[in-house]
């Protein structure tokens, strides 16, 4: 009897991560810039390669364990998000549900300055939290494991780190980020 549970636990177990794999299908915004390297993406999100702009349109074509495979609409390229789960600490779908939605993200509520930055991926003091997780992304949760933290830490690649430092939820220092061209 234990046995025929345990392998129904299994089968469960499988069935569900087949499912997660299907599930989650069509038209989307980014919800956040992200920076794409031989059309690949990963959850570390390190500003390195060519800048997907927030609110670019795709098509999701798959998501499975650790990857979501999209076609940005405009240029029919094919790109695949790759899930380092344990620098993210999240499942794939719900990193899905953060980084793409069916609506775009309303830019035009933030004043010209912040906007220019968002454009370009690029930090500037003065922004909220919200503003720099549309511009730069989320932050690694294995180093920034609350959003709710003072501190966020951002990698430009495998080896260069920065800081966002907060005062009242606001950034007051960029700590490693070029002026101008961070």
């Amino acid at each position: 009897m234990k046995k025929l549970i345990y392998i129904i636990g299994l089968l469960m177990v499988f069935v569900l991560s087949v499912k997660a794999q299907v599930d989650i299908k069509g038209k989307f915004y980014t919800q956040v810039n992200m920076w794409e390297e031989n059309s690949k993406i990963i959850s570390t999100n390190y500003s390195k390669g060519l800048l997907i702009p927030v609110n670019t349109e795709v098509i999701i074509d798959k998501v499975g364990v650790n990857t979501i495979e999209f076609i940005i609409v405009k240029d029919k390229r094919k790109l695949k998000f790759e899930n380092i789960k344990k620098f993210s600490l999240m499942e794939t779908t719900q990193l899905m549900e953060r980084i793409f939605k069916k609506s775009k993200v309303n830019v035009g509520k933030f004043p010209r300055n912040v906007r220019n930055a968002i454009k370009y991926g690029h930090l500037i003091v003065g922004m909220t939290k919200e503003m720099v997780i549309i511009a730069r992304g989320y932050p690694s949760s294995h180093q920034t494991p609350s959003l709710d933290s003072d501190i966020w830490k951002y990698w430009q690649d495998r080896f260069i780190t920065r800081n966002v430092e907060f005062i009242d939820g606001k950034v007051s220092y960029l700590v490693g980020w070029e002026s101008e061209k961070n």
